[in-house]
């Protein structure tokens, strides 16, 4: 009886992993220690670059429960507002980042009137200046971006060519006004990006991309930050007048299959040599 429990002990182990460990998950809600008020100093949330002055735990709109970040546009905030989360760093297998965000308005036809939201993931931790390096964003960089691609679209932005040729246009965001989810898989084994897109009112996730070439392969992730540039004008200041929402984060990871087998053969080795005792 004991052989045949530590057996499923060890087989229930392994199938967890293949399914994948969570590795920071957060809603902004009061039961994971958050309050409303500015993000600065909750949660293990730390500034990254021109940070402080426009990112709070709201409870005004959410995707679930009942609080969610806001980048408040309408207290007279200008700049890049850089927030910046560390988990364990991952070199190897498989690491999926999943989100949902709310653009307040984000059906503008000019760089007047659209507002963005950038997601970098790397393993650049946060510190003055600093921020994780894959690049993601809604289009909002020029006029040309916004007429062409949003709301509608979402990117991955070859940041080491800065070459409008290489940013990779995805669409499967289609809904405006409304909390839209995206999902982000890396596989650190072979350097590979794979990207899901979702609006709250659709039954399951759309495929925007699939072996998408990560721009920064020698980087493992151990952190992701969130940014929101709002409407761009010539000045170079940023300066919107609706809010952005964040909600629901998601980290997981599952190792790689080499992994998975070494687990598998050292419990069973565990097993064999308690037998023949």
């Amino acid at each position: 009886m004991k052989k045949l429990a530590l057996t499923l002990l060890v087989v229930l182990g392994v199938a967890g992993m293949a399914q994948g460990e969570t590795l920071w998950s957060c809603g902004f809600e009061t039961g994971e220690g958050y309050t409303t008020g500015l993000l600065t100093g909750q949660g293990g949330w730390t500034d990254g670059w021109e940070a402080g002055s426009g990112l709070f735990v709201s409870d005004l709109n959410k995707h679930g429960g009942t609080q969610s970040a806001r980048w408040d546009f309408n207290a007279n905030w200008q700049g890049w507002d850089i927030y910046v989360r560390e988990f364990g760093l991952k070199t190897e297998g498989t690491v999926t980042v999943e989100f949902w965000f709310r653009l307040e308005d984000s059906g503008g036809t000019d760089i007047g009137d659209t507002q963005g939201l950038v997601t970098r993931i790397g393993n650049q931790q946060g510190t003055e200046g600093t921020y994780s390096k894959e690049y993601y964003m809604i289009p909002a960089h020029n006029s040309a971006d916004v007429a062409t691609y949003s709301p509608n679209h979402y990117r991955h932005y070859d940041e080491t060519s800065n070459n409008t040729t290489t940013n990779r246009y995805m669409a499967g965001i289609t809904d405006e006004n409304e909390w839209k989810g995206i999902r982000i898989v890396t596989d650190l084994d072979n350097d590979l990006i794979d990207m899901y897109g979702r609006s709250e009112s659709d039954g399951s996730w759309t495929t925007m991309a699939i072996g998408l070439d990560r721009v920064f392969p020698e980087d493992g992730i151990g952190s992701v930050a969130f940014y929101s540039l709002s409407a761009y004008n010539t000045t170079l200041g940023y300066q919107g007048t609706n809010d952005v929402y964040l909600d629901d984060i998601l980290v997981t990871w599952v190792p790689e299959p080499a992994t998975i087998c070494l687990l598998t053969v050292g419990g069973l080795g565990v097993l064999m040599r308690r037998r023949r005792r």
